[in-house]
């Protein structure tokens, strides 16, 4: 039995390909927000870093005053 153009079985098929395309974006996308998420955290833990051990450098400085 036909249904317009395509067929059950190529229906199934064009349901499972449009299936896989938006599994691959959904993954894509996924992946991109942690490269994202990421950088944020490494930029985010740098800048503490840089913060903790300026103290500390200023903490040092005035006791060897």
């Amino acid at each position: 039995m036909q249904f317009g153009l395509i067929d059950q079985e190529g229906g199934m098929a064009l349901l499972l390909l449009i299936c896989e395309g938006l599994s691959g974006l959904v993954s894509t996308i996924w992946d991109l927000q942690e490269m994202r998420f990421a950088a944020v955290f490494e930029d985010v833990s740098f800048l503490a870093l840089t913060v903790v051990l300026a103290a500390l450098s200023c903490f040092i400085a005035t006791r060897r005053s």
